[in-house]
């Protein structure tokens, strides 16, 4: 869980290089962000995808350090 959405990004992005699959930031409750599996994160209907990693090369986030 994190509440920093720099922090969730580098972890996903990590996640992705690491284990070699999409991973996704979701919005979870109370102001949480989570880093779930893309696969997973479309099919949870009631949480919003904040970032994903699917198209990190194209329209990308970047994140000032």
């Amino acid at each position: 869980m994190f509440t920093d959405i720099t922090a969730a990004i580098e972890e996903a992005r990590f996640s992705n290089l690491k284990w070699g699959f999409d991973y996704a930031v979701i919005q979870a409750s109370w102001g949480m962000m989570k880093v779930v599996t893309h696969f997973r994160a479309e099919s949870m209907k009631k949480c919003s995808v904040m970032f994903t990693t699917r198209n990190d090369k194209y329209h990308t986030v970047q994140v000032q350090s």
